[in-house]
């Protein structure tokens, strides 16, 4: 058995008691990829060895008191980009992906153009940063109420070479005016304290209750819709994540004043808004 077998049959020995077994193949793929363990890792010492099954017990001691892999290992994948991550900001899940590609697509025949760019509650960042990465010319912003946010999008920003102009902003409480913006993305806080008993108890543990809920689902979106009103260009779009059980009472919230679109994510659940003047 080489150094790789070995260590990748000592990861797979240490998650069988705490992970579901179709999980175990991914997460032992996942801890040896960050600890740098490829199959042509063969040339380890003893000592070097030891000290890597040493970081995999850690690591998987982590993950059997329920604490997310991501924040284990600090660091996440996000469409093109691989991002770091801590419990001061939501894990960037995949119905955002689709967020960014749908709203991607909605402006692709402006493949020179530059266009302005703003993301309501930026968290960890990916949003203005898998479209900056995308769409270089774009002059892309970030507002979050969270300094420790802020200040970790704009680690991955430094780590990416990604110019972004981050802004510290309680949206729900301060103005902004919204008027030099081609694009508006978000995906704010809106789970219901309600839903509580719906959530994964990981979820609950480790991740931010401010980016996640809402005073009631709706708040988010009629503050941006308020501010829209207030002073956006004329042509403006903007993509909204919503939650899947209010999808109908936050498209009300823009109708008729805009035309709206609800885009369903790949688990065919209602998730994206799409709004234009």
């Amino acid at each position: 058995m080489n150094t790789y077998q070995e260590l990748c049959q000592f990861c797979i020995n240490e998650l069988k008691p705490i992970s579901d077994s179709s999980n175990i193949a991914i997460l032992t793929n996942y801890i040896l990829e960050y600890f740098g363990i490829s199959k042509f890792s063969i040339d380890l010492t003893e000592k070097e060895t030891q000290n890597i099954k040493s970081k995999i017990s850690e690591t998987c001691a982590q993950l059997a008191i329920g604490k997310p892999i991501q924040y284990v290992l600090n660091e996440t994948q996000f469409m093109d980009l691989k991002l770091k991550i801590n419990e001061s900001v939501l894990i960037p899940r995949p119905e955002t992906e689709e967020l960014v590609y749908y709203a991607l697509q909605s402006i692709k025949d402006y493949k020179t153009k530059k266009l302005n760019i703003l993301d309501i509650g930026t968290g960890s960042g990916c949003i203005p940063l898998m479209w900056k990465f995308k769409r270089p010319q774009d002059e892309v912003f970030a507002i979050d109420i969270s300094e420790p946010a802020l200040n970790l999008a704009q680690e991955n920003a430094k780590n990416h070479k990604l110019d972004i102009h981050f802004l510290k902003l309680d949206i729900l409480n301060q103005e902004f005016n919204l008027d030099r913006f081609d694009l508006i993305l978000s995906n704010p806080p809106y789970i219901s304290p309600n839903e509580k008993h719906l959530m994964d108890k990981s979820v609950l543990n480790y991740e931010p209750h401010i980016a996640l809920f809402a005073n009631h689902p709706l708040q988010f979106y009629e503050r941006i819709k308020i501010l829209m009103d207030k002073g956006s260009k004329p042509n403006v779009i903007g993509f909204f994540e919503l939650n899947e059980f209010f999808a109908k009472e936050i498209e009300s919230i823009f109708t008729p004043d805009y035309s709206t679109v609800i885009i369903k994510d790949l688990q065919q659940k209602d998730r994206i808004l799409k709004v234009t003047k």
